[in-house]
C-alpha cells in the first residue's frame, strides 16, 4: 500500500480485506465510482441500454441481460474518462481533511 492518510488507508484496506476473503487477486471498487459518476458526471461515459432479469426457475434464474438500445431510458457506465482511482482517492482525502459534509 502506498503512504496514505489514515482514513483513506483504512477504506482501501477494507476493500482489500473483502477481496482477500473471497480469494480474489483484484477487486473493482464500485461504490466510489458510482458516487463519482454523480458528483463529476463528465468522468464517466454512459450508453443507453435495456436491462432484463430472468425470473424463470432454473439455471438462468436471476441472470441479467443488458443490450444496447438507443431509445432506452436506462443508462449504463461504459467508459472511464481519466484516472478514476485518483479522483476517488482525492475526494476521500479532501473529506478526511475537511470533515464530513452536512
Amino acid at each position: 500500500m502506498p503512504q496514505l492518510d489514515p482514513l483513506t488507508g483504512d477504506l482501501l484496506g477494507g476493500y482489500l480485506d473483502i477481496a482477500l476473503e473471497r480469494g480474489r487477486s483484484a477487486m473493482a471498487i464500485y461504490d466510489p465510482v458510482a458516487a463519482l459518476a454523480i458528483a463529476v458526471p463528465e468522468s464517466v461515459g454512459f450508453s443507453a441500454c435495456s436491462v432484463t432479469v430472468s425470473t424463470e426457475p432454473g439455471a438462468t434464474y436471476g441472470a441479467t441481460q443488458v443490450e444496447a438500445a438507443e431509445s432506452a431510458t436506462t443508462r449504463i457506465a461504459t467508459e472511464a474518462r481519466g484516472d478514476l482511482a485518483s479522483l476517488c482517492l482525492a475526494a476521500l482525502k479532501k473529506e478526511a481533511l475537511d470533515g464530513p459534509r452536512p
